[in-house]
């Protein structure tokens, strides 16, 4: 008899990204390493809440056109940034995920370090 396993396989998480300063564009570059989608905004929390928007919006997309191929893996040189990049703290996270899904009021702006360090989101992967 043949058992089928019932754990979940786990994806990795969409909204693992990279966060950088592009000297090129002038702005801030989040880019998904799993979807290689990218946002950009005039901050990091805000190239990160605009990438958030892409991934959902791919997402989306793959759900209703199974055509669509959603997980692609980004570059080999965004994917080395992350061996030099620092984390981003969980609630910077968390606040461009509510900005990303209206729901952070517009009237509070976040300014963030004007560094040009770069920064990491890794979140847990998800079952699938």
């Amino acid at each position: 008899m043949v058992r089928k396993s019932r754990r979940k396989q786990l994806q990795p998480n969409p909204y693992d990204c990279v966060i950088y300063w592009s000297k090129q564009d002038d702005c801030w570059i989040a880019h998904s390493l799993h979807t290689d989608q990218i946002g950009h905004g005039a901050g990091p929390l805000y190239a990160l809440a605009d990438m958030l928007k892409a991934v959902q919006e791919v997402m989306a997309l793959a759900g209703e056109d199974k055509t669509i191929q959603p997980w692609r893996e980004a570059p080999p040189r965004v994917q080395k940034m992350c061996k030099t990049a620092d984390p981003l703290p969980k609630e910077t996270f968390e606040v461009a995920y509510m900005m990303a899904h209206g729901r952070w009021p517009e009237y509070l702006k976040i300014e963030m370090s004007r560094s040009k360090k770069l920064v990491v989101v890794e979140m847990e992967p998800t079952a699938v």
